[in-house]
């Protein structure tokens, strides 16, 4: 009975104290802005009526009627946000039973038992590396207590051990006995109506639009009921912003209590591990799936068990980033957890459901209960006939794959030989990762001037952890640089205080905190460079000294360079290509429809020849899909009509829209081609040269 024992902290009950009265407050304010739509409503209808008495015509009938529409809108909107169509649920899961899981089912009642909680009213297996608590979010359940249901996710089950999974259930149990579950329930059932009032139904919006359209007299009226919607619609935002951060405060303060419950049950290290190693696993499985969306139409290839691919790729990456194999299992450190993020900045999590990592580790120390960490085999051992379960799930996830393509199934070490293959082709030389992993080839002002010599500096002198370092610190440096002059606009962000290096700051210090990094930043590009001439300077004598070819060195980094270069301008044409299509997704008239597809003409051409740049290049990406290269070259080579002067041409919308979202996933590819191209003749160089890497 673990959670009968806990006390809640004075910090928990003040999140869920303030949580409570967010949520007053938008009812409270809701209720007030639908009284004053129905008052206006009301008023609305009787002047209108008093107009069509005073002046009976069709213009006093307009007129009146105009006057009436302006009430109906406002308050149309606020009602019509009260029956707007839930989602459908459309995500992979199936309901599991004692029957079928009988061995998992005795670890789960086990758990609730220990934790002192209610049994699941179903348990569901998905495909996602998670297990979390599922239940009614109906208009009722704010009011009447709802049944819970446990989902786990059946890749989880390949990523922790049973002890591991059983602090996991503990931990969702934890949230089964929380009280404070209920407020979920509100948030949910208000951020509906937040949604509904922000986006009104599309039938809605046809009727206000087609009303707008009849005369000039209810355009006005109607762009007048529309301005009262858009003063309700900031009041909605102002109050979301309000009832979500404080229920994301209570959300945090819940995981830390959950997280107490499963290191009572099992003690610290069983609750960490899982905590540090989940990413990866996660990582792994969308690996699996990023491999089929890039080879799939070459291939025809799908995996019969994707999760045993899965948990191949676990190992592979343990393996590439030099991590621990404990029990079959890889176990990432919390500190090479955090070695890959370097920023400073810290939000205070407003916007987060969950604590950091090191807050929940800190956390689960400080509160575990003294239990041995005994050696456990890996969870999916207590699943009944396992194989089967993920081959039918595999199925499931390439659904509609198998509906449309005639799939060659392929067993787990063939699928799992083409990844390897390909993040082996994708990797940079080992020796060059810890630098240009963070690093671009820059452009050298004297590059065009330098003349090897025969004094070029030794390999540890060119790459050394101080000079690794200060590249990985300058990457991070000016991500910060540039997220703190957004965050200079409150605004846009919503942030009032940020902590940087330790320290906290006001928003209104951010101006000046980005100026600081910016100089700091200007010194460490400066020291970059200097260090980038040495080593372009290096290579080309080592070049000329043991290669065939001199000179070649020097044409790869310069069509790095430009490549860097092509990359800035093409995401900012991209982005003016969509910013002139804004208009096609709006209800307009056609002669504004028209207008906007002039003005769109330009950039289009513009957008042409980078994509001819592409096309061009064609031969050096031979992954991409030909489906890809057809619809850049109709694109490159037709001028293709989007308006008739009644509607639109929705599939050559369609393809448009396909072409911009693919342009620069394919730019981008095209540069790691030419990069890669480059390190592996830097390290051809090398080797050449007899460099030793030993020192570094």
């Amino acid at each position: 009975m673990i959670a009968a024992t806990l006390e809640l902290t004075p910090h928990f009950k003040k999140q869920a104290k303030r949580a409570a009265i967010g949520i007053t407050i938008y009812i409270l304010v809701y209720l007030l802005t639908l009284l004053a739509a129905v008052m206006l409503a009301i008023g609305a209808a009787y002047a209108g009526i008093m107009i069509i008495v005073a002046a009976p015509s069709i213009i006093g009938l307009v007129v009146g009627v105009s006057v009436i529409s302006v009430g109906l809108i406002v308050l149309g909107v606020l009602v019509g946000a009260f029956f707007r169509k839930k989602e459908e649920d459309k995500s992979i899961k199936e309901e599991i039973t004692e029957h079928t899981q009988p061995e998992l089912f005795k670890l789960i009642y086990e758990v609730a038992e220990a934790v002192g909680t209610d049994k699941p009213n179903k348990v569901y297996l998905t495909p996602a590396v998670n297990a979390a608590v599922m239940f009614n979010s109906s208009f009722w359940s704010m009011f009447v207590p709802t049944k819970r249901n446990l989902i786990i996710g059946l890749p989880l089950l390949r990523a922790v051990t049973v002890d591991e999974l059983k602090g996991i259930l503990a931990h969702e149990f934890g949230h089964f006995s929380q009280n404070s579950m209920r407020v979920g329930s509100y948030v949910y059932n208000l951020n509906m109506i937040v949604v509904g009032v922000l986006q009104p139904n599309e039938r809605f919006k046809n009727a206000v639009s087609s009303w707008a359209s009849f005369s000039i007299v209810s355009s006005l009226f109607s762009m007048f009921a529309i301005w009262i919607v858009g003063l309700t619609q900031k009041t909605q935002i102002a109050l979301y912003d309000l009832m979500n951060k404080r229920n994301y405060a209570l959300s945090r303060e819940m995981e830390f209590q959950a997280d107490t419950i499963g290191a009572k049950l099992v003690g610290a290290k069983p609750m960490i591990r899982p905590l540090v190693r989940l990413s990866m696993a996660d990582s792994a499985l969308q690996m699996c799936f990023g491999h089929h969306q890039k080879f799939f139409h070459k291939t025809k290839e799908l995996p019969r068990n994707v999760f045993d691919v899965q948990f191949g790729v676990m190992r592979l990456l343990a393996e590439y980033n030099n991590v621990e194999i404990v029990g079959d299992l890889p176990q990432p450190s919390l500190a090479a957890s955090n070695v890959f993020n370097g920023t400073k900045l810290k939000f205070g999590e407003q916007w987060a459901t969950h604590p950091d990592l090191s807050s929940r580790v800190e956390n689960i120390e400080k509160t575990a209960a003294d239990i041995e960490d005994l050696e456990s085999p890996i969870a999916r051992v207590i699943l009944r006939d396992p194989e089967e379960l993920e081959v039918r799930f595999t199925k499931r996830v390439f659904e509609d794959v198998y509906k449309t393509e005639k799939v060659d199934e392929v067993e787990t070490e063939k699928y799992l030989d083409g990844i390897q293959s390909d993040i082996k082709s994708t990797r940079y030389p080992e020796v060059f990762q810890a630098y240009f992993g963070y690093r671009e080839p820059r452009w050298l002002p004297d590059a065009e001037t330098i003349v090897p010599t025969s004094d070029s500096l030794e390999w540890k002198e060119l790459f050394n952890p101080e000079i690794h370092k200060l590249a990985f610190e300058t990457m991070f440096l000016e991500q910060d640089k540039d997220l703190l002059i957004q965050l200079s606009d409150k605004s846009k962000t919503g942030i009032s205080t940020f902590e940087y290096d330790g320290r906290k700051y006001k928003w209104k210090e951010a101006s000046a905190l980005a100026s600081k990094l910016s100089d700091e930043l200007r010194g460490n590009k400066e020291q970059l460079s200097e260090h980038e001439s040495r080593m372009y300077k290096s290579f080309a004598n080592w070049e000329l000294q043991h290669m065939k070819e001199s000179g070649h060195f020097g044409e790869l980094w310069n069509s790095v360079v430009n490549m860097n270069h092509e990359l800035d301008v093409s995401s900012e044409l991209t982005n003016k290509m969509f910013k002139s299509l804004e208009f096609s997704t709006q209800q307009l008239e056609p002669y504004q429809i028209e207008a906007g597809f002039r003005a769109y003409r330009p950039v289009e051409l513009k957008f042409k020849k980078e994509v001819s740049k592409l096309l061009e290049a064609k031969e050096l990406l031979p992954n991409i899909s030909e489906e890809i290269w057809k619809d850049f070259n109709e694109f490159v080579e037709k001028k293709w009509s989007f308006f008739n002067g009644r509607s639109y041409n929705e599939e050559n919308l369609r393809r448009l829209y396909m072409i911009l979202n693919d342009f620069m996933p394919v730019s981008i590819e095209l540069y790691e081609v030419k990069k890669r191209k480059l390190l592996n003749y830097m390290d051809e160089i090398r080797l050449r040269s007899n460099q030793s890497v030993e020192a570094v």
